[in-house]
């Protein structure tokens, strides 16, 4: 369900969860019971008043929230958020080289741009001259899948699509029935993501847009074919099976080119014995991709084990199917979340990110993209994550310093804290 939260999840495990919880008692029960657990085990009890919750409820009572559906997804907002961590302030030199400046593409009546909800950071790549025109189409059982345009990068990239019916009329993808998939070859024909999956699909206004991070599979920019060939292909489209399958080159030299990396090696420890490590920023046509990594210190080490014992929470040998309490609880330990923001030299917030999945109440994101990933602990007997972000492109040549705001408990912009 976590990985659910955070857009790990393949299209098609997307929707089994999805519909697995809307029909299955125990998982819904499961999803109740985690955001019951939360508020216990974020802080330790000595650190809040004893009218914490209260306090927090009356904050947010006149607060606006979007609920999303399945209603069950509204327990998301709650669990979210209480898993948000602040700490106290860390400064960082961050100095980019400049961006090669591409040669403006020969098109430039991208439909893009006017789609409202494509993040500023794959427009601003678009009004580069990033966009590549494709218009393939496949046609089955009444129903054409045109692949219009492509934007991409050596982080992500995007394909907007079209499903129109005989007479031209645009159809919606219906998420939970639909099957589409995504292919990535090089030159020769080899497959360059053989394990599949990872990809998400969203209609943006008529168009359906996919969505892959290129970098979560091929790291280095230099593992990147010059010409990639990729392949979208469907076995259901709004609802009807047949076969689709559009196959189409991208261009990525220049993309590729246009990629810069700065170095930060920056460190930091919270008062909660939590390691962050600022390891380097990517620059690429359509985002600043920052990455960073946490860990835990000895002494959190110890404080949760004592904590997990003290209240009987030991985690046994996992079952299939079952999540047991304390297997919730010690994930919720691991899973740290993010509070930060990104100023220039004058004190100007040019960015900030907020690990909670409604921004309502915090309003701290600033100039995000359209992607959050992380990565996995590294052994059985590790905290350790690696956990990748995405802005709109920061300036050249800039200097920047990232912060970490302390907050309170009656801070507004933050009241659980």
């Amino acid at each position: 369900m976590r990985a659910y939260f955070r857009g790990e999840l393949p299209e098609n495990e997307k929707r089994q969860v999805e519909k697995n919880v809307d029909s299955c008692p125990h998982c819904s029960r499961l999803v109740s019971e985690e955001d019951e657990f939360v508020l216990e085990i974020v802080l330790p009890p000595t650190q809040l008043p004893a009218d914490f919750t209260q306090q927090v409820m009356r904050s947010l009572e006149n607060v606006p929230i979007l609920v999303p559906k399945p209603n069950w997804k509204k327990r998301s907002i709650s669990i979210m958020k209480k898993t948000a961590l602040a700490v106290a302030s860390v400064t960082a030199l961050i100095t980019f080289g400049s961006i090669v400046s591409p040669t403006f593409a020969s098109y430039v009546n991208s439909v893009i741009q006017s789609i409202q909800g494509v993040d500023n950071g794959m427009k601003k790549a678009v009004g580069n001259g990033y966009a590549q025109e494709i218009n393939k189409r496949a046609t089955d059982q009444g129903l054409t899948l045109v692949v219009k345009e492509v934007v991409a990068d050596p982080m992500r990239i995007a394909i907007f699509c079209d499903i129109i019916d005989q007479n031209g009329k645009s159809l919606p993808y219906k998420m939970h029935e639909d099957e589409i998939r995504l292919t990535y070859k090089n030159k020769v024909g080899e497959d360059i993501n053989p394990s599949g999956g990872g990809w998400t699909t969203k209609m943006e206004g008529d168009y359906l847009v996919l969505k892959h991070d290129l970098f979560t599979f091929l790291k280095d920019p230099k593992d990147i074919p010059d010409e990639l060939t990729v392949g979208v292909g469907a076995t259901i489209l709004s609802g009807k099976e047949g076969n689709w399958s559009v196959e189409f080159p991208v261009d990525m030299k220049k993309a590729k080119a246009a990629a810069k990396y700065t170095h930060l090696n920056q460190q930091y420890t919270t008062p909660q014995g939590i390691s962050i490590k600022l390891n380097n920023i990517m620059t690429v046509p359509s985002a600043s991709l920052l990455e960073m990594e946490t860990d835990w210190t000895a002494e959190r080490t110890k404080q949760v084990k004592k904590t997990m014992e003290e209240n009987g929470w030991v985690v046994g040998k996992p079952e299939q199917g079952k999540y047991s309490e304390a297997e919730m609880i010690d994930r919720y330990f691991q899973q740290v979340g993010m509070v930060y923001q990104i100023l220039d030299e004058k004190g100007n917030v040019v960015a900030g990110w907020d690990d909670a999945i409604y921004d309502e109440i915090n309003k701290i994101r600033t100039n995000t993209v359209d992607h959050s990933a992380i990565g996995g602990a590294q052994s059985d007997n590790s905290n350790k994550y690696k956990v990748w972000n995405g802005f709109t492109p920061l300036a050249d040549n800039a200097k920047l310093t990232p912060r970490w705001p302390r907050t309170s408990i009656r801070d507004p912009i933050c009241p659980w804290t």
